[in-house]
């Protein structure tokens, strides 16, 4: 979510106030708000925030330290700190401890329903245990080692990365392909597509209730379940069965967090005034940055699995 709600919006703001890079980002962060800044360098860069350079100047200083300086300077300070909150940003970061999930719940009882209630129908649908929810596992997709040895049998089922399973079932001349993702379930192309398809397939129609189109000079149709690859090569129909995944993955559920838009070297890909991804095909140099950037291919397992027909 980091990279949504807050690398995404800063890499965008900063695209638009700075032309020149690197550009210098100054961060209040210090090693003794998590074990991961106690390790992190004062100075560092970002993948996800190209031509940034990133410094906390408070790294070594303790919380006293930063309150004195707060005093010293009368400076403005948040009411919610002097009602137990030790940090403050998204009320439902994953980052917070459980006491300051409990205050969010306790000062907004209706955004934390709102949550709760979204937290119960993920769970009921991915097949998780009540004790997900009651101990705010939701907080990591792999439990580290403490909570798991504290909760023992209650930590045996918690969400693992999510995994995309590619269906290739060949035939005489055409390959059936199905798409099964983890979490978001079987894929197809929706229609209208995005601009972006043409990042992968060279052109698109409708053919009565069907898809017909062209990757890479080869013929491929989309029906409500299925993409037929037109090809004996099998290598081929791996290579665009792989593309047509990520692609269907990116039109399907695109999160307009601009990553693509703003990593894109050659400005290829841009956002609408009517929040429509558009894509300027004369501009693509093919590198896939935009599939290496997005938050919803970044960590996604990719499986192929190849059968002689359907089990």
């Amino acid at each position: 979510c980091c990279k949504v709600v807050k690398l995404a919006p800063i890499l965008d703001a900063i695209n638009a106030r700075f032309k020149e890079k690197p550009v210098l980002s100054i961060v209040g962060q210090r090693k003794y708000e998590s074990i991961a800044r106690a390790f992190s360098p004062s100075v560092w860069t970002n993948k996800w925030l190209p031509g940034v350079i990133s410094t906390t100047p408070i790294q070594e200083w303790t919380a006293l330290q930063v309150w004195l300086y707060l005093f010293l300077e009368k400076a403005e300070i948040n009411e919610l700190y002097f009602q137990g909150f030790d940090r403050l940003g998204c009320w439902l970061c994953p980052a917070s401890e459980v006491a300051e999930l409990q205050l969010v719940a306790k000062r907004y009882p209706k955004l934390w329903s709102r949550w709760e209630s979204y937290l119960e129908s993920f769970r009921k649908a991915h097949g998780l245990d009540r004790d997900w929810i009651r101990f705010h596992l939701w907080r990591w997709k792999e439990l580290p080692g403490d909570q798991r040895r504290l909760l023992g049998d209650k930590a045996r089922k918690s969400l693992e990365e999510p995994t995309l399973d590619i269906l290739i079932v060949k035939g005489e001349g055409v390959s059936k392909v199905s798409f099964k993702h983890s979490y978001l379930g079987e894929l197809v192309l929706r229609v209208p597509p995005s601009d972006l398809v043409y990042l992968v397939i060279d052109s698109l129609k409708r053919v009565d209730n069907f898809l017909e189109m062209y990757v890479e000079n080869i013929r491929v149709t989309c029906d409500s379940r299925f993409y037929n690859i037109y090809t004996d090569d099998d290598e081929a129909v791996k290579k665009i069965a792989t593309s047509l995944a990520k692609i269907t993955i990116r039109v399907n559920y695109c999160l307009r967090c601009k990553l693509c838009v703003n990593n894109c070297p050659s400005n290829a890909i841009l956002l609408d005034e009517s929040g429509q991804m558009r894509f300027l095909r004369e501009k693509c140099t093919k590198c896939y940055i935009c599939n290496e950037k997005c938050p919803l291919l970044s960590f996604l397992s990719i499986q192929t699995k190849v059968l002689d027909k359907l089990e």
